[in-house]
């Protein structure tokens, strides 16, 4: 038996979200429920005593705080405990909103039982709606009002059990998405939706990144941007009023940022799109909020196969595939001079489904660039094409395997997803010829070791690209692990792994979204200036590489170089490589100082030496070296834009990020990105 107060309601027209009963219950020992299900969601929660709940064979000892959700048509059985039987409020509730507001509370069929300290509020909010009991629209208002209050307060504070760090990851990322597109047209800044979704920034910055492989200010500047080509191409309002319009209230600046994201200024378009040289089609809001699920693991893994199976008819014979970026901790330009590195690769990188053919025929498909479409290309017709975009450089691996003997026998589709910044200098072209690689290491049995992938990699980018790279990159993707940097000798790749134990300090990546692309930078030159000095010191001694040389050494023979520009690049190869041997022993110390201000020297050489840094990677590294509590920041990459490496204390992250961030928009006139990011593995398949 229980005492009971209940009441029970009509909701025609209450609307998306509306009360069908309420009541509070005291029960007698023992009273239960069920086995029974209901055709609402109803809510109970525990003012006194105890008792048991079991939904889907499950079963909770729950008491007073404690509160569970029964969904609708699900069979679910609660009853009293025998010795303190449990008083509660109940409230049944339905509506085409109730369960979105559930799973963003966190309360589902798999997770119902939550823990509320708010009893009172609680209580108060049923008992007015038991008060205001009859028909009328002013009281079916005042109920659901109530409601809603009701479920604000579960959701404040709410602990659910079993609620994953994952799901709440998604609730962010999707709560801040929600607030972007109700208020773009609103001068809000990166700040505002962090505290709206009551998140530090930093940690908002590191989920954007891992649900959509761009910054929460990237993303906001380009739905403001692609907001504004909407009203570009339908109105005629002039381009101040489209500024304001998509939250811009300096019109200079919403031009700045619009020629960043499109290159090409907001007048400039609205005469292409009117004279049919721009598409007017492009969604390019659908394509960045379609890939918020986008993440690692088993929800990755099918979102990719059901676009795999979208775009090429089916997912028969596919399997999906991962290969990480890489970020270079010290030793930059050195690989090619016979020096040693210290990379790590990164947990950030690209995906991969693929399937064999039983033709010669390969297609490729990125969803980081859907606007092209499926390109399609033959074995029999590998070559170098600029229409062929991002597709050289898997056609490149294919060919590379046939150059070393491996002849690939069929022809292949090939879906890609990256989330690493595109030109940001974090190897976002040999993570693809390594994952390449490893794809066809597993479709054709070939006899190679991870080594031999990064080296076809290499032999791919030398000869089938144009870009006369070094091994690092390649090298680092392919033998990555976890937590770990890799030392490597590349004269000789020999190679120590080396642990990374930063305590209560992180590695924050900040690019400078000035796109480069090694082939058209100066990247080609620098090697040749290098190699040139290096020939001419032969003359005189016997040098097989300047990572063979000490400073002292170099010192002595430098003069036979003969060319103040080349004997400054060869001072760089030479002291870089120096540094990296030090800054390698000062971790191994535990002298996260000293590797802080080796890291420094770095920039400073590739600065003033190398000549690869830039008026916006200079920019981010001083305005690092201003912020207390970071160790050290340098560039990292091959330069001409991408991106900086720093060490920053845990307790400095937001601070650094919103410092450096601000002064870097200052100066150059457009948003840095930034995030946390962590030491992953090598290529793999996804189970």
């Amino acid at each position: 038996m229980e005492r009971a107060y209940k009441l029970e309601f009509a909701g025609e027209r209450a609307g998306s979200l509306y009360v069908s009963c309420c009541g509070l219950s005291k029960t007698e020992p023992l009273h239960s429920f069920g086995p029974a299900q209901k055709p609402y969601y109803l809510i109970h929660y525990i003012l006194r005593g105890k008792g048991r709940f079991s939904l889907r064979n499950k079963e909770f000892q729950l008491s007073s705080g404690n509160g569970f959700l029964i969904p609708p048509e699900e069979l679910s059985f609660y009853q009293a405990d025998e010795k303190e039987p449990w008083t509660y409020i109940w409230v049944g509730f339905q509506g085409e909103m109730a369960e979105r507001i559930l799973q963003n509370i966190g309360l589902t069929v798999v997770n119902p039982v939550f823990c509320s300290d708010h009893s009172e509020e609680l209580y108060q909010a049923v008992k007015d709606m038991m008060e205001h009991n009859t028909y009328g629209i002013s009281n079916d208002l005042r109920r659901n009002g109530q409601l809603q209050v009701f479920l604000s307060v579960i959701a404040d504070g709410v602990t659910t059990q079993e609620h994953g760090e994952v799901d709440r990851a998604d609730h962010y990322v999707e709560r801040a998405i929600a607030y972007i597109r109700s208020n773009y047209c609103n001068p809000i800044r990166v700040t505002d939706v962090a505290d709206y979704v009551c998140v530090n920034r930093s940690y908002l910055y590191t989920l954007f990144k891992n649900a959509l492989g761009m910054s929460p200010q990237q993303f906001l500047t380009n739905y403001r941007v692609h907001k504004a080509m909407e009203l570009l191409r339908t109105t005629e309002l002039p381009v101040e009023s489209i500024a304001l319009s998509c939250g811009y209230t300096d019109p200079l600046v919403f031009t700045k940022a619009f020629k960043h994201v499109k290159r090409i200024s907001p007048s400039g378009y609205r005469k292409e799109v009117r004279t049919g040289e721009i598409n007017k089609n492009q969604d390019y809001l659908k394509q960045i909020e379609g890939t918020l699920l986008l993440k690692g693991g088993t929800m990755m893994k099918e979102q990719l196969l059901a676009k795999f199976g979208e775009v090429f008819g089916s997912t028969e014979g596919a399997a999906v595939y991962f290969a990480p970026g890489r970020v270079n901790l010290i030793g930059e330009h050195t690989d090619y001079n016979g020096g040693h590195v210290f990379p790590c690769a990164l947990t950030i990188g690209t995906y991969g489904v693929a399937r064999v053919r039983n033709d010669n025929v390969l297609q490729f498909y990125s969803m980081n660039f859907e606007q092209l479409g499926v390109i399609g290309s033959r074995l029999e017709d590998l070559k170098p094409e600029k229409e062929a975009d991002w597709t050289n450089y898997p056609k490149g691996v294919i060919w590379a395997f046939d150059k070393k003997g491996y002849p690939v026998t069929s022809g292949m589709d090939l879906l890609l997803y990256g989330n690493i910044p595109n030109g940001s200098g974090l190897s976002s072209s040999a993570s693809v010829e390594v994952l390449t690689g490893f794809i066809l290491r597993d479709f054709f049995g070939f006899d190679v070791t991870n080594q031999d992938l990064a080296l076809i990699g290499q032999y791919s980018e030398n000869n089938f690209n144009g870009v006369n790279c070094g091994i690092m990159d390649q090298f680092a993707i392919a033998m990555g692990k976890k937590d770990h940097a890799i030392f490597l000798d590349t004269a000789d790749l020999s190679y120590t792994y080396a642990p990374i134990h930063l305590s209560g300090a992180k590695i924050v990546i900040a690019c400078s979204n000035k796109k480069r692309g090694l082939g058209d930078s100066k990247y080609n030159e620098r090697r040749s200036e290098c190699e040139e000095a290096l020939r001419r010191v032969q003359k005189v001694k016997k040098v097989e590489n300047w990572g063979a040389l000490t400073e002292a050494e170099f010192e002595e023979i430098k003069g036979a170089i003969g060319d103040e520009v080349l004997e400054r690049r060869a001072k760089h190869a030479v002291y870089e490589n120096q540094r990296t041997i030090k800054a390698v022993a000062a971790l191994q110390n535990n002298d996260i100082t000293l590797f802080g201000e080796l890291m420094n020297a770095s920039h400073v050489s590739l600065r003033d030496d190398y000549e690869v840094t830039g008026i916006e990677l200079d920019t981010l590294v001083e305005e690092a070296w201003k912020v207390p509590g970071v160790i050290g920041s340098r560039m990292t990459g091959a330069g001409f834009g991408g991106c900086t490496i720093s060490i920053v204390r845990d307790e400095a992250i937001e601070e650094f990020i919103k410092q450096v961030g601000e002064a870097y928009e200052k100066k150059i006139g457009y948003a840095a990105d930034f995030y946390v990011v962590e030491i992953g593995d090598g290529p793999c398949k996804l189970k």
